[in-house]
């Protein structure tokens, strides 16, 4: 017999019918119903599912009415359970309430009340002075609660103080003091508003007798400050005496400060900055107990202020007896020749700073101080020139990684460090490095890139071509990288403070887009620094490399074989200047280096070429209306080959230029920004990923379609570059700061072309970046965009590109 088969797709809709009728007896799903049933009359037990959803709706209607008409003579039993349960729910929360910790305050801001009116309020971001409501709680006694109080196990590694509301007024004090030392002497705290953001409540499977408080998560609230703030102090006038008689270039820098102030909102702080500077400058001219008194009159009633500075520069001082203590195992002859302070010479701050940083700089001492006696009441004034040696022997083991668009690495390196090598203060540092270096021709470098570097790295196919050969190889798409390397530091060599001797030498493998390096370096250095600004380093170099290359060229003597071995012996001449006010977190000042390299002089066999560098960087401190620092930078960089032996005058691929990347011009792969080799993969699908495993095949970079799965793009390298840079930086809290710039670079491939114009390559880029301030120096994170569309042999390329870098651009 044939049996009627149930469509089991009209059960749910059935079951939905019931259950909305029991919800909502009143509205009963007819036309859902109606629906069914015409879809499904030709299904007999279908219809009977129907039916029966009906009569539960029917039923759960007649129910749910009863209940109804119950309630309605305010006795009926879902009346009772209602209330039960609402009871149950309100001891419930008292129990949580007496059980939790002391409300936490989760927020504190300020609004600021409009025209005095109260609680009208209008909200902002910003208050005196342009600052914002961190700057406010900082004169709270009351504080905030971190990210993580709220979490039950994570409050035992957080900071979670209560709500104090019996301090609050004191808190109100202390804020109009801070408003008045910030130029609104009007200011009037209004009131302050409590707001529950959180009830109190305990796990759901914490037993409510469980009394540990930090098990359960307390009551976080709001606390707002209502503040009538008034009008502003205005600094109308600053008077500066007793400088007369320090010359003119001092005066001119205070008149400088002076004028930037005047017309700015009043802060307490502001003239006894000033007067610090002043006492800064008599102390840079030799009166080591200069002085600046500071008077500050107010007429809130006129909303102005007034400041006089009286300047007592004191008697012209000297260096007297220098002491050197705190050295145990280093001869105190060799720490005497790196002090800069000399007994009977003027008094100068900088010789002190001078001490401490040549002496640290050794690498030698944990701490160094510099300890002026200023209590005798001689003018010749004693220095205490105090060492902390460190541990002389040291081992260290870290790690790094990188990623930009078209490349990935991760390293681990250690290191091994001798301070005071034969008691001579020699520093010895021996390193090696090992990781993984990917790269990828299509899309964004992951740390699958890393996974599929590691694979078929000895599989090899070749295939020749009429002018170009190209070596197709797993192993260039990335693979291991290692390095092993060592240094000498030796300090005043032949007995002279101002001569360091620097011998370095350098075994590695390394691995860059499309091709493999091998090199063996030596290079011993000499510094000649002529005093704390400028310093001359000459060096002979001499270098093994062999490079092999994923594409050749013939017509380019560089790129002619896909295995280059060559021999590089070259002198350099590097002079450097350098006026920054801090290495790394550089704020003012200005930094210049200039290098000259020439190989293949008669005394040097090898290749013949010479290279010229020029490096100048400028920056200025910008104050308001934020910290913030203006970085300019300029580049250029020439290699130019010479002689009259084909096979030797030309620049070796490994010693032409690639721009592209964090530290050149962003918004570019990695030294992909030069002249292009491309080349198409012809063959089967190997892989099975879409893209031919053939060999590759020289192509048109002008013609080619950049859609072509199988395209791969090669940097040829420069023989000239430039590029520039303008970056603004402004400093952030919680050690993070920002950047916008704008970056410019153009390159000469070959200097010489018939057609050599400068101009004929200039690509501007723009972008903006996030940096925190680490112990171990500034994480960047930079995103560049060409301003240029990508055409010709670009085409293929991303408008835009993601760095990140631990050190900053430049």
């Amino acid at each position: 017999m044939r049996r009627a088969r149930v469509n089991p797709q009209i059960l749910p809709h059935a079951v939905i019918c019931a259950v909305h009728a029991v919800k909502a007896p009143r509205r009963a799903p007819l036309g859902l119903v109606s629906d069914l049933v015409l879809s499904q009359l030709s299904n007999s037990r279908a219809v009977l599912w129907v039916l029966l959803g009906v009569l539960a709706s029917g039923a759960g209607a007649t129910a749910v009415a009863a209940e109804g008409d119950d309630d309605a003579e305010g006795g009926g039993p879902l009346q009772e359970r209602r209330e039960r349960r609402e009871a149950a729910d309100r001891q419930r929360r008292e129990d949580d309430r007496s059980l939790a910790p002391p409300p936490v305050v989760s927020d504190v801001h300020f609004e600021i009340v409009d025209d005095g009116r109260f609680p009208v309020v209008q909200r902002i971001k910003r208050v005196a002075n342009g600052r914002g409501d961190n700057a406010v709680r900082t004169a709270m006694a009351q504080e905030e609660t971190t990210g993580f109080s709220s979490m039950p196990f994570l409050r035992l590694f957080s900071e979670h103080p209560p709500l104090d509301i019996e301090h609050l007024d004191e808190d109100g004090l202390a804020v109009e003091l801070w408003y008045a030392h910030n130029g609104y002497f009007d200011a009037k705290v209004m009131g302050w508003e409590v707001e529950t953001l959180r009830e109190a409540r305990a796990l759901p499977w914490l037993p409510h007798h469980w009394t540990v408080d930090w098990l359960r998560r307390p009551e976080a609230v709001r606390l707002t400050g209502y503040i009538e703030e008034g009008p502003a102090v205005t600094l109308r006038e600053i008077t500066v005496t007793g400088l007369e008689e320090q010359g003119r270039p001092l005066q001119i820098k205070v008149e400088r400060s002076v004028d930037d102030l005047v017309g700015d909102t009043f802060t307490l702080s502001a003239p006894y900055d000033l007067a610090a500077l002043i006492e800064t400058l008599l102390q840079d001219q030799s009166y080591a107990r200069a002085e600046a008194e500071v008077q500050v009159q107010v007429y809130p009633e006129l909303g102005v202020a007034d400041v006089r500075i009286v300047a007592i520069p004191g008697p012209f001082c000297r260096f007297g007896e220098v002491t050197l203590t705190g050295n145990v195992a280093v001869d105190p002859a060799l720490i005497e020749e790196h002090i800069k302070v000399e007994e009977g010479k003027a008094w100068s701050p900088q010789d002190l700073k001078d001490t401490q940083t040549a002496l640290f700089n050794l690498g030698t001492f944990a701490v160094v101080q510099t300890l002026p006696d200023l209590s005798v009441p001689s003018n010749t004034i004693p220095v205490e020139v105090r060492v902390t040696e460190s541990r002389f022997r040291r081992a260290r083991f870290g790690g790094g990684f990188s990623f930009e668009s078209n490349s990935a690495e991760l390293r681990a390196r250690s290191t091994f460090s001798h301070t005071n090598l034969g008691g001579r203060l020699i520093r010895l540092e021996a390193a090696a490095e090992g990781g993984v270096k990917g790269f990828t021709q299509n899309g964004q470098a992951s740390a699958f890139t890393l996974v599929s570097a590691t694979r078929g790295i000895f599989e090899d196919r070749t295939e020749a071509l009429d002018s170009v050969t190209a070596a197709t190889s797993s192993r260039f798409e990335g693979g291991p990288v290692a390095s092993l390397s060592t240094s000498l530091v030796v300090p005043s060599f032949l007995g002279q403070p101002a001569l360091t001797l620097t011998p370095k030498a350098s075994v590695v493998l390394d691995r860059d887009v499309g091709q493999v390096t091998r090199s063996l370096q030596v290079a011993p250095a000499l510094t000649w620094r002529a005093n704390r600004y400028l310093s001359f380093t000459p060096s002979l170099n001499a270098e093994r490399w062999n490079t092999e290359l994923e594409f050749t060229d013939e017509d380019n003597p560089q790129l002619s074989d896909k295995d280059l071995d060559y021999t590089l012996i070259y002198w350099r001449l590097q002079a450097t200047l350098d006026h920054r006010d801090h290495p790394i977190y550089t704020r003012r000042g200005y930094y210049a280096q200039f290098g000259v390299s020439d190989a293949g002089r008669s005394v040097l066999p090898g290749l013949t070429f010479t290279k010229a560098e020029v490096d100048l960087r400028g920056y200025t401190s910008v104050m308001r209306p934020t910290r913030a620092t203006l970085a300019t930078r300029v580049a250029v960089r020439v290699a130019v080959p010479w002689g009259d032996d084909p096979e030797l005058s030309f620049v070796p691929y490994n010693e032409l230029y690639f721009m592209g990347g964090p530290d050149t011009v962003r918004g570019w792969a990695a030294d992909y920004m030069s002249s292009r080799a491309c080349f198409t993969r012809s063959g089967e699908d190997i892989n099975g990923d879409g893209v031919a495993d053939g060999p590759l095949a020289d192509t048109d970079c002008y013609t080619v379609s950049p859609d072509e799965p199988s395209l791969e793009v090669y940097p040829r390298g420069s023989q000239a570059v430039m590029f520039g840079t303008v970056e603004y930086r402004i400093s952030g809290p919680f050690s993070i700061d920002y950047a916008a710039f704008v970056d410019v670079g153009s390159f000469i491939p070959d200097l010489n072309e018939p057609d050599l114009n400068p101009l004929k390559h200039i690509y501007p880029s723009v972008g903006v970046g996030m940096r925190y301030r680490s112990p171990i120096g500034p994480l960047r994170l930079d995103v560049g965009y060409r301003l240029v569309k990508p055409t010709g042999q670009f085409a293929a390329d991303r408008r835009w590109a993601i760095h990140l870098a631990f050190q900053e651009a430049f």
